[in-house]
């Protein structure tokens, strides 16, 4: 679960890459593949908190 202590807009890919060790590109392939999910779009900006999954 990624959680804000503040409300500023970001772009769940960049979080999920710093976090993963991962390029944003990768990151990006891994969303149009249908292998890193959420119930929030991870393609956009966000401001609140979010879960994801990666799968294998």
């Amino acid at each position: 679960m990624v959680r804000f202590a503040a409300r500023i807009a970001v772009r769940p890919s960049r979080l999920i890459a710093d976090g993963c060790g991962l390029s944003r590109a990768e990151v990006d392939r891994l969303i149009a593949e249908g292998r890193a999910v959420s119930a929030v779009r991870l393609t956009g900006k966000v401001s609140e908190n979010f879960t994801f999954t990666l799968k294998p």
